[in-house]
């Protein structure tokens, strides 16, 4: 089940990926919605033919559909951002981002207990928040949660709320910088034809990257902190990286695959390219 969920996750990002090249936003929005709407009908129907486990069921709610909803949230809100943005001098556009960076921001103050547990990596709770039907949660929840029948739980919502907004947050960033350039220069992540570049691989590969970043002193004279790489490359790459500390031991307690999977994939590709070349 657990390889059903991590192909639908990796045909949805793929999908995202080309629907991100489409100029028009409206365009780039509805298609992220029929991307993301397919996805949860597939989730959806897999589940009503399947007999979950306690674990299996929290890890669903947990992890996999805040996943995909997360990409409909932060869509809808890129869309909504950018088609009212005013006109006008460049100190109107970056007071309204930031506007819209406070509004964000207020979600997770709202919601600061099960936002801390979010950040954190907790599962003590899990057994509450993340199954259908489970009973009364430790704290009310302050808005009222989109539950959909018995296809999610409130917790679950949030925390789509959660992984979506962060995502803005970094988008809205990088909105407000480029507007105000440091020393002239666009930001480092822009391509060619000005297009930001966001990561749309796996998560647990950039966290491999940031710990050989680190490990291996690159940054700074080698003082940068671990911190600090993540939050650069969450920044540069748009992507929510989650509890790193947590993500390094699902590494560490792989079996079947090596622990570096990615930068492994990285050293072949590249090794491979350099024999191509000299034939």
């Amino acid at each position: 089940m657990k390889t059903h969920f991590e192909k639908l996750l990796n045909d949805l990002r793929e999908g995202l990926s080309a629907n991100a090249s489409i100029r028009s936003p409206l365009s780039r929005f509805n298609g992220a919605v029929k991307l993301t709407d397919k996805a949860l009908l597939d989730l959806k129907s897999h589940l009503e033919q399947h007999q979950l486990t306690e674990q299996e069921e929290i890890s669903i709610f947990k992890e996999v559909k805040p996943q995909i909803e997360a990409f409909r949230i932060e869509e809808g809100l890129r869309f909504s951002i950018l088609n009212y943005k005013p006109m006008g001098a460049v100190k109107v556009q970056v007071r309204y981002f930031g506007e819209e960076l406070v509004s964000i921001q207020s979600l997770f103050r709202r919601n600061a207990f099960y936002y801390q547990y979010y950040k954190n990596g907790f599962d003590e709770l899990d057994y509450l928040f993340f199954r259908r039907g489970a009973g009364n949660l430790a704290l009310p929840i302050p808005e009222i949660p989109d539950v959909e029948g018995d296809f999610s739980t409130p917790v679950s919502c949030l925390y789509s709320k959660f992984i979506g907004f962060e995502r803005v947050q970094v988008f809205i960033l990088r909105e407000i910088d480029k507007l105000k350039p440091a020393n002239g220069h666009t930001s480092n992540a822009l391509s060619d034809d000005g297009e930001s570049l966001r990561w749309t691989g796996d998560v647990i590969n950039v966290i491999e990257v940031a710990y050989g970043i680190w490990l291996t002193g690159q940054l700074n004279n080698g003082n940068a902190t671990l911190s600090q790489i993540v939050r650069w490359l969450e920044s540069q790459l748009e992507v929510n990286l989650g509890n790193v500390q947590k993500r390094f031991s699902e590494m560490e307690r792989r079996k079947r695959i090596s622990t570096t999977k990615y930068l492994d994939q990285m050293s072949h590709a590249v090794k491979q390219k350099l024999e191509q070349d000299t034939r």
